[in-house]
């Protein structure tokens, strides 16, 4: 009966961390993973925002050359044209009919002048939007 009292039982519980690195080398690898796909998913994105100003931007572009070509020159004819005509009617030289088809050929080129200074600062506005800065501060337009 002596013997069983001069037993001890002695037990230590130690965890090792037998599958550290692989762990460890999983999370770098799935964090190099991530990061790659940022870095593509900015370059693409970046990509289509270069795209989206440059189409908008051309298109600004040819809206702004229309507006010029309107009001400097086919705006003025249009009303020099109605003007001759409305004279020409008063003394009898021209139809009734040819006054109002002058007038209104007049009255839509202003609209379309209009509708195309709509389309361009539109644009503009995309563009703004689309850099972050409003671009009215450099046209003095605000």
């Amino acid at each position: 009966g002596t013997k069983a009292l001069n037993m001890m039982n002695f037990e230590v519980g130690l965890s090792l961390p037998v599958f550290f690195e692989s762990k460890q080398k999983k999370m770098i690898d799935e964090a190099v993973y991530m990061k790659k796909a940022a870095e593509q998913e900015y370059n693409a994105t970046s990509l289509s925002l270069q795209n989206q100003l440059r189409s908008i931007y051309a298109e600004a572009e040819a809206a702004r050359r229309l507006i010029t070509l309107y009001t400097r020159e086919l705006v003025p004819q249009y009303e020099a044209t109605y003007n001759s005509s409305l004279s020409s009617y008063s003394v009898g030289k021209t139809t009734f009919a040819m006054l109002i088809d002058n007038l209104t050929r007049l009255i839509n080129t202003k609209i379309d002048l209009v509708k195309i200074q709509s389309t361009y600062f539109s644009d503009t506005a995309e563009i703004s939007k689309l850099v972050g800065e409003n671009l009215s501060k450099h046209r003095g337009e605000e």
